[in-house]
């Protein structure tokens, strides 16, 4: 039986995903006016390229998942945003890498 403390209603229910997607709409409008400026895209660019977002993460030794911790962090909290607010300011991003590292793997 649940505990009176877990019971959730089909409103508060609506209300909780409101506010996630209040949220996550901040997030994609913070990202679009981040990507509008130059050193918002070098800042994002940066972020991804620590973040081994385009190049393997595989060492031979320990190094591996702490490569791997850094791309999932990436992943997980920019990637999708920059895709969402603007996918054509994540193929600048991809560029921007390639060029400053002749290659993107």
């Amino acid at each position: 039986m649940k505990d009176a403390s877990t019971i959730i209603t089909e409103e508060e229910s609506q209300i909780v995903l409101t506010e996630e997607e209040r949220l996550r709409n901040e997030e994609v409008a913070d990202m679009k006016y981040i990507l509008s400026r130059p050193e918002g895209l070098r800042f994002v660019s940066r972020l991804m390229d620590k973040g081994h977002i385009f190049a393997s993460a595989f060492t031979n030794n320990g190094v591996t998942s702490y490569k791997e911790g850094q791309r999932d962090f990436v992943l997980a909290n920019v990637l999708d945003v920059v895709i969402e607010a603007d996918p054509f300011k994540f193929l600048d991003v991809a560029l921007r890498i390639k060029q400053e590292r002749g290659r993107l793997c």
